[in-house]
């Protein structure tokens, strides 16, 4: 297995003093992006990609995998951080061309995610190499500190700067350059068309079908070395009298094995379809199709978004949720009937916003009930009740505000609160306290909690049920002023504090009625 070579290194002094020199030109690029000037910023991210070619190529001799114990642990790392380093790189290249013009469809910019994409996979060699799972796909890219989705997509709020619609087109275009070329990862993007089926089709593509081979072996090493240590230990714990293995550790030797009889087999059988599952089972979908969808439902593009989810989940359902993956691809249509719930929520079609929200949950339910059977901890279970939680929190204030049925509101959120109790929540509590008469508890809960703006708007109702006219007015503004920095969404949130049966108390307040007013 050959990732890569090296041996001269830029000392610890040298790799810190690089590393921030890439990151000062790449942040500088991504600022001139959100300034609109794509120009500069490609002349930036140029200076940040000649930064990652000159780092390479100190890299002598020596190959860089697990295998060879010449090379330490740390310069492993190094080499990965610089692999991934460069994919942002040729991604913020990629914006920075959409952006002044060029479709995400040009020979250039699929050259670029060609090359992005392959740098992913060769990093998830030695990702898989050091820690014995795969490294998955976009996602654990795009989910990093300096990813673009975090610096310009996120919250979108850039004065004088990029426009809202401009950086949801941008997104969705470099949604449509990545789909192009690695068309499992991104689902619910439209591929480009593509010149030639070794950009399309990452197992027509020499290198990169040679990484799926590779990241296979990659882990199966891996497993082979924690096995031989765990059984040893086992063996040194069993010869000792007295002494029994603790059946935990039993559990996870045997699951291990379990893992590298699976991968064994999958490698031996190897070519063709197996080949095709290989990349299906390494390659996990992104969500960017469900993040973009929820950014164009805030700016008031309520079809387009719901047509992206569509998409998402039609795609998704057609390539199949692989086994090896198989918790997070259930999550992934869960979250993507969610979404289309609170779309169709927003879009006043209460009842079939209903039947999304409920199948969302039932979804994450199911999860849950499998997770539970199969022993798994409450660490790898946090994750999945922290969004029933959230499914249930939607569906309790669906059924408050849009079908009005307040004890079915509380009934889902009872089952909300016995998943999750944060000061969210604790707000959300006092709130169901504060409807239901018990003021005492509820002025005791809204004690308990430090505020944030995520807490506003239920602060707002919450005091509105207490008669608190001047707290209630309060939050609601700054609701209104610091939560809602688009048109579309701040329009659609007056909208629903006009109908919201919490706020009632405030409707013929000439305060409350400047605050909704959408004119």
């Amino acid at each position: 297995m050959h990732v890569a070579r090296g041996h001269r290194g830029l000392g610890e002094r040298g790799t810190a003093q690089r590393a921030w020199r890439f990151r000062a030109q790449y942040l500088a690029g991504m600022a001139q992006i959100a300034l609109g000037e794509s120009e500069g910023a490609t002349q930036d991210l140029l200076q940040a990609l000649r930064l990652t070619d000159h780092a390479l190529r100190g890299f002598g001799d020596v190959d860089i995998q697990v295998s060879d114990g010449s090379v330490s642990r740390q310069r492993r790392n190094e080499y990965l951080d610089l692999l991934q380093e460069r994919v942002l790189a040729l991604i913020a290249l990629n914006i920075a061309a959409i952006q002044g013009g060029e479709s995400g469809g040009s020979e250039a910019c699929l050259q670029r995610a060609r090359e992005a994409h392959q740098l992913h996979m060769q990093a998830q060699v030695l990702f898989a190499g050091l820690h014995g799972i795969a490294l998955g796909g976009w996602d654990s890219l795009f989910d990093g500190r300096l990813s673009p989705y975090r610096l310009l997509f996120h919250n979108r709020r850039f004065e004088d700067g990029l426009p809202l619609k401009a950086s949801l087109d941008l997104e969705f275009e470099l949604g449509r350059c990545l789909a192009s070329v690695a068309p499992l990862e991104l689902p619910g993007f439209e591929a480009h068309p593509v010149p030639d089926a070794h950009l399309g089709n990452p197992l027509k593509d020499p290198d990169r079908r040679d990484f799926v081979g590779q990241i296979q072996m990659a882990r199966l090493d891996r497993l082979a070395m924690e096995l031989d240590l765990m059984g040893e230990r086992i063996g040194d714990v069993q010869a000792s009298p007295g002494m029994r293995v603790p059946e935990a550790e039993i559990e996870v030797y045997t699951q291990l094995e379990r893992q590298r009889r699976i991968l064994l087999r999958r490698i031996e059988q190897g070519e063709g379809a197996n080949k095709e599952q290989a990349l299906l089972d390494l390659r996990v979908p992104g969500r960017q199709a469900l993040r973009l969808a929820r950014g164009l439902r805030a700016a008031g593009e309520m079809k387009r978004a719901q047509s992206l989810v569509e998409a998402f989940k039609e795609e998704l359902a057609g390539n199949g949720v692989s086994d090896a993956w198989y918790y997070l691809g259930q999550e992934r249509l869960a979250r993507a009937d969610l979404e289309l719930g609170s779309n169709l929520s927003d879009a006043d079609k209460p009842l079939e916003a209903q039947r999304w929200l409920e199948a969302g949950t039932e979804r994450l339910q199911g999860i849950m009930e499998r997770l539970t059977e199969a022993g798994a901890s409450s660490t790898a279970l946090r994750p999945y009740k922290d969004l029933l939680a959230g499914a249930l929190v939607s569906l309790a204030v669906h059924a408050n505000v849009r079908l009005g049925k307040p004890e079915q509101a509380l009934e889902y959120y009872e089952r909300a609160y016995a998943l999750k109790q944060d000061d969210f929540m604790r707000v959300l509590l006092a709130c169901y306290r504060a409807r239901s008469g018990q003021e005492s508890e509820a002025r005791s809960l809204l004690k308990s909690v430090a505020v944030a703006p995520a807490l506003y708007y239920n602060l707002a109702c919450t005091h509105a049920l207490l008669g608190d006219r001047e707290e209630a007015l309060f939050w609601l503004g700054k609701e209104l002023a610091e939560n809602h920095p688009e048109p579309a969404s701040l329009r659609r949130q007056r909208q629903w504090a006009a109908q919201d049966p919490d706020l009632l108390s405030l409707r013929g307040d000439a305060a409350f009625q400047a605050l909704i007013s959408t004119r």
